[in-house]
């Protein structure tokens, strides 16, 4: 899995692309913090790395270690033609649009800041390999003929069993237009399911 620290940094009206950095105190202080919470390990390395920011909802993705471990199986399984719902700061399509083994991307957001802020980066540098489709991927429907290799879900801001059920819909929705899809944090919420069934 490959960063995207190239992506320029730009705004668009509640969004933003930024560059950071997180040295050895704060990489020490936040897993300390992660360790005693009892919730999903997202620690952090030290580094130099690119996130997403919205005005009022915060971080919605960055290329850390722990959210590019959240992609990888999907992005190391991906081949001939991929859809993934929700362009969040691309990593996935970007993993997944420099492989030689994928064909073409395909991807559904629903925020055309988003894509205009960092679509039109990935864009510009794939050019026909790639196409972002502006709509709902919950709603959006596809011609009935066409179907994916591979399919990737991640069209939410943070792991909460409150998504669960759209995670459902999702995979429903294409499952029969696929080979294999996968959503992000999918084990995690699912753990977390358990977890909640063994309280009562």
């Amino acid at each position: 899995m490959k960063k995207v620290d190239f992506l320029k940094e730009g705004e668009i009206n509640d969004w933003k692309i930024e560059h950071f950095e997180i040295n050895d105190k704060q990489a020490r202080m936040f897993n300390l913090q992660q360790l005693f919470s009892h919730q999903v390990d997202r620690s952090v390395a030290p580094g130099k790395y690119t996130k997403l920011v919205h005005k009022n909802r915060g971080v919605i993705m960055s290329d850390t270690p722990a959210e590019m471990n959240d992609h990888a199986y999907f992005v190391e399984k991906a081949y001939g033609n991929v859809l993934i719902n929700g362009l969040g700061l691309g990593v996935v399509l970007y993993n997944c649009a420099i492989k030689k083994e994928v064909n073409h991307v395909t991807v559904v957001e629903i925020d055309r800041d988003v894509i205009e802020l960092v679509g039109s980066q990935y864009l510009a540098m794939f050019g026909d390999k790639i196409k972002i489709i502006h709509a709902n991927a919950l709603t959006y429907t596809f011609p009935r003929e066409v179907k994916f290799n591979c399919i990737w879900h991640d069209i939410w801001d943070s792991i909460d069993l409150d998504n669960w059920d759209e995670y459902k819909a999702l995979h429903k929705k294409y499952g029969k237009r696929c080979e294999f899809q996968y959503s992000w944090a999918r084990d995690n919420l699912l753990r977390q399911k358990r977890n909640s069934k063994q309280m009562y």
